[in-house]
């Protein structure tokens, strides 16, 4: 078999890498080891119920949001997060307090001290760093402890579920990092960039849940190779061959380049054979549980009524956070009962995913009960454990930048793709691999 591109994974990166290229009239070809497409994204209706076991939500933050669903024409199952999800809550003290969603509530909120407060003052003229930080090292500097305790580290938690005194300032959290670069201050930079246009729309899913973007996805791009696992890529001739197998059968095919996505194990596999040097194995993952639970309503004594709560990591506790699922959207729950989705584990927790799922529920149920004013026992619930779910980038992920930029000045019109590298979330994915096509067509001239 020959084909223009062959790419390889069906996760988010993948699916719209190709989808862009089949855009553009090229022939593509996707492999996916699993009997599924999506990746990590994972919707399941049960009961009444709509639980998202991967991605819950994605910030529309990319411009190329618009034309893929007009595309896919699926502008009218396209929903946005209720205005209430601007409300956020912090677990302190045994209770839930609101974070401050502006400057002038953050001076009067009760999470924070005076003394932290007054420290604000000091940030535009704390001076840059002049070496790479972790995330707690630059909170500390700036902002002081108390803020990383109570905002920035729970913040780390509910993105990566990773420990900020590992992740990377620089590479975890980028544009935070170019506020100090740019500006020389976070509050100079957020200043300077709230005269600009929004770039957010807010957050997004679809009426039946994040799959039904990569299901309509999947249809479009027809070529799609489920059970099937790519093992090596061999130059020829200017191209490549690609061998693989298909329900134990040997597979080959032609291709003019290969878009390699999907975990960091699962690369370095087929790269290691062309480049001994890749060092994409040694990329650290955190491991989380992701439960969905439903209650009655009346059980539930809390109001619900914000997009969920961060417990901060000083508090060691297995239990990351929850999110509010069914006040965020429509449809996430029958009607007279509530949907929360409670993350669990963590780079600092890993031995959650060790634990038999009733002890889960049974300790989850412990912590959320007393948070939340809980009365009954849960109507409903579902679980799944993701044990490498979210690539870390600590400190010293430069290395598996520059190794890629070598080896792309080895092998041309192969390219490493997916969240490994350059971003972790939905919307990274779709920007990144979106940005991808593009280079590919300028380079096929097409």
């Amino acid at each position: 078999m020959s084909f223009d591109f062959l790419v390889i994974g069906s996760g988010i990166s993948g699916l719209v890498t190709s989808f862009w290229l089949k855009k553009r009239g090229l022939d593509v070809c996707v492999f996916e080891k699993e009997k599924e497409v999506g990746g990590s994204i994972k919707t399941v209706k049960k009961d009444g119920f709509l639980v998202e076991l991967g991605p819950n939500t994605v910030l529309d933050n990319t411009p190329y949001l618009k034309e893929i669903v007009e595309t896919l024409n699926i502008e009218d199952s396209l929903i946005y997060a209720k205005k209430i999800n601007k409300k956020r809550y912090i677990f302190k003290d045994g209770r839930l307090i609101p974070l401050p969603s502006n400057p002038f509530n953050f001076f009067f909120s009760p999470i924070f001290s005076l003394k932290s407060k007054l420290k604000i003052f000091k940030e535009p003229f704390i001076e840059r760093a002049e070496k790479e930080e972790t995330i707690a090292e630059f909170a500390r500097r700036r902002l002081g402890e108390e803020v990383l305790n109570f905002a920035v580290g729970p913040f780390v938690s509910g993105v990566y579920a990773g420990d900020p005194e590992r992740l990377s300032v620089q590479w975890a959290t980028k544009k935070i990092y170019a506020l100090e670069k740019n500006y020389g201050s976070l509050i100079k930079g957020a200043i300077a960039k709230r005269k600009g246009p929004s770039p957010s729309k807010g957050l997004f899913s679809f009426k039946n849940g994040l799959f039904e973007l990569v299901e309509n996805l999947k249809n479009f791009n027809g070529n799609i190779y489920l059970e099937t696992e790519a093992e090596e890529i061999i130059p020829l001739n200017g191209k490549y061959k690609v061998i693989g197998k298909r329900n134990d059968k040997k597979i080959e095919i032609e291709t003019k380049g290969v878009v390699i996505t999907g975990d960091s194990i699962s690369q370095w596999k087929i790269l290691k054979k062309l480049d001994e040097s890749c060092p994409l194995n040694d990329i650290p993952y955190a491991g989380v549980v992701i439960l969905g639970i439903g209650y009655k309503g009346g059980d539930v004594g809390h109001k619900l009524d914000g997009f969920g709560f961060l417990i901060p990591q000083i508090y060691g506790k297995k239990l990351l956070g929850c999110l509010f699922s069914s006040s965020l959207f429509d449809g996430r729950a029958p009607y007279g009962y509530v949907l929360l989705t409670c993350f669990l584990g963590g780079a600092l927790h890993q031995e959650v995913l060790n634990l038999k799922e009733d002890e889960i529920l049974n300790y989850t149920l412990n912590e959320l009960n007393p948070i939340l004013d809980i009365k009954g026992s849960p109507a409903f619930y579902l679980m799944k454990k993701w044990e490498r779910a979210i690539p870390q980038y600590n400190i010293g992920h430069r290395k598996y930048i520059e190794w890629r930029k070598n080896f792309y000045e080895k092998f041309k019109n192969i390219y490493i793709s997916g969240n490994i590298l350059d971003g972790i979330s939905v919307a990274d994915c779709i920007t990144n691999s979106t940005e991808l096509a593009k280079n590919i067509l300028n380079n096929l001239s097409i």
